[in-house]
């Protein structure tokens, strides 16, 4: 299968997650095009040069998914003799699209899984292409999406069947509430930007507070401050930070997945109470929420996940099925 320079997209998403990102971790891919010609071939390496790096940390397990376009006949394969050889099996469910890598053993190392992805391709079966056409025709743009599992630390805001994967980290230096949301915002783990995290079930509540010491404390990212924007203002608090900036704080909720379409607040007892004045949101050393001033020095809770990728990240690849009419082949060929 020929291999062209940009005309089209295929968009790749990378999301790496783990317990804890205070080691670093690195993820990589091609920034190129790449279009798959089904007439040329049969398939074509996702990304033969894609790096995946941390401090040691062992990986459990590595999935791929067609997040949309996906036909039957779309397939993902692995060099199986490569695979073994790295401690990891692989397997492929044609029903949902999803490949699996998994650590044979309890974890393999982030090389191990580097040399794998370099050897996933994808296959394009051409019995089911010519049976179908139409429907390769009408899903040309496929995007997947990259998960990697490290100690299960990782949290489904989502569904079963359309997961939602974030991850979170605590950072214990301290910090201003306005110094936490600027440095969290520029960290990144595995080319997933952060934001100081955001709560909308008492699930993730509970799973946030674990990721801290049971006596520590530390900010998130919600505030009534109008200097903040997306509506905040004096006791109209609002989540600032992340995909749900603007989501009010407090109110009922309507469970979907573990995220919730209507606002979750875990207030103290007689909170908030604005003395200082107070205008940012501090979890304290139980799970439950506090108001508090800028001025106070706090490690702060990070999150990852949710916020649209950018078109020049390098957790993105590019790759679209090529579908030439009789007159585009022509000049093509």
């Amino acid at each position: 299968m020929k291999l062209f320079s940009a005309i089209f997209t295929w968009c790749v998403l990378l999301t790496v997650m783990t317990g804890s990102i205070v080691a670093a971790r690195t993820l990589s891919a091609r920034t190129d095009f790449v279009i798959v010609d089904p007439w040329q071939g049969s398939y074509v390496p996702l990304d033969s040069s894609i790096l995946l790096s941390n401090d040691g940390q062992e990986i459990s397990t590595v999935s791929i998914k067609f997040k949309s376009g996906y036909v039957v006949g779309d397939t993902l394969t692995v060099n199986a003799a490569i695979a073994a050889f790295n401690g990891i099996s692989a397997s492929f469910n044609g029903t949902t699209g999803l490949l699996t890598l998994r650590a044979v053993g309890a974890g393999a190392t982030a090389t191990q899984f580097q040399t794998v992805l370099r050897n996933v391709n994808y296959n394009l079966d051409l019995s089911a292409f010519t049976t179908n056409p139409s429907a390769f025709a009408q899903n040309t743009l496929k995007i997947l999406e990259i998960v990697v599992f490290e100690s299960g630390a990782e949290l489904n805001l989502g569904t079963e069947s359309d997961p939602d994967f974030h991850f979170y980290e605590f950072v214990s230096a301290g910090a201003s509430w306005l110094t936490a949301k600027s440095t969290a915002s520029g960290l990144y783990y595995y080319g997933i930007q952060g934001y100081l995290a955001t709560i909308r079930s008492s699930v993730e509540n509970n799973f946030l507070r674990s990721k801290a010491g049971a006596s520590t404390q530390g900010w998130l990212g919600g505030s009534d401050s109008s200097d903040q924007g997306f509506g905040a203002s004096e006791d109209n608090w609002k989540w600032v930070t992340g995909p749900d900036a603007g989501v009010s704080i407090p109110g009922s909720a309507t469970a979907v997945g573990l995220r919730q379409l209507s606002p979750y607040a875990n207030w103290n007892d007689g909170e908030p109470n604005n003395l200082g004045p107070e205008h940012y949101l501090q979890m304290v050393t139980t799970d439950r929420w506090n108001d508090l001033s800028n001025i106070a020095n706090l490690g702060y809770f990070v999150e990852y996940g949710g916020l649209p990728a950018s078109s020049s990240a390098r957790n993105i690849i590019r790759i679209q099925l090529l579908y030439p009419n009789a007159i585009e082949r022509a000049l093509i060929f």
